[in-house]
């Protein structure tokens, strides 16, 4: 059962950073996983019981939904940043140069900014369906 835990922490930590809910932390997020491992006692033996990992792993998610929501779901949350910043659909970005020829470049980036102002008006609401999921997790 032990060697389980030490495998769902660190898949559950693997996911945590790899949907880049570090929310801006300069280091890599490999280094911060790393780091996390270690503290977590992952691939160690732990003499703490399996719900208290769950329930440290479940808050730690948590945590991490509120702080991306809180850094997404803001005005110039996803326009302003170039790590999740919603771009053209290729098929319209193949024709950016063109269009932009004939005077389409206002339309174009008004759409680009729509989308991102779409995503960022829908992430508080994303909130809920993240937490729901993170309670309704099992470790088994």
């Amino acid at each position: 059962m032990e060697s389980r835990n030490r495998f769902s922490a660190a898949a559950i930590l693997a996911v945590f950073f790899g949907l880049g809910l570090t929310c801006g932390h300069p280091r890599p997020a490999g280094a911060q996983f790393g780091e996390l491992t270690k503290k977590l006692g992952v691939g160690t033996q732990s003499s703490l019981p399996d719900a208290k990992i769950a329930s440290g792993l479940k808050d730690a998610l948590q945590v991490g939904t509120d702080k991306a929501v809180n850094l997404t779901g803001r005005p110039g949350g996803y326009l302003d940043n170039p790590a999740i910043k919603i771009v053209l659909p290729g098929n319209v970005k193949a024709l950016d140069g063109a269009l932009r020829a004939v005077g389409m470049g206002p339309q174009l980036d008004e759409f680009e900014a729509s989308m991102n102002h779409a995503a960022e008006n829908a992430a508080p609401a994303a909130r809920q369906i993240f937490l729901n999921a993170i309670l309704a997790m099992s470790f088994e």
